[in-house]
């Protein structure tokens, strides 16, 4: 797991991803639940567009667009 070389807490990689995703609508036409949770995470990974943002980390809030700026690897 990458940590966060400020405080040790898990760094994590932010995703924008230009798909198309199910969501089931209320009762006004509005988007209410998303659907298929069980593939987001494979659509994700696998998606050619899918580039890492950004990185930070959940707790401090340090963030980089280069991992090894704010973050160590820790099996």
């Amino acid at each position: 797991m990458w940590k966060c070389k400020e405080c040790g807490s898990e760094v994590m990689g932010i995703v924008e991803v230009n798909d198309l995703f199910d969501f089931k609508l209320d009762k006004d036409g509005k988007l209410s639940k998303y659907d298929s949770f069980w593939w987001l995470e494979e659509v994700i990974i696998e998606s050619s567009e899918s580039e890492v943002e950004n990185y930070y980390c959940k707790s401090c809030g340090k963030s980089d667009d280069d991992l090894e700026e704010i973050a160590v690897w820790e099996d």
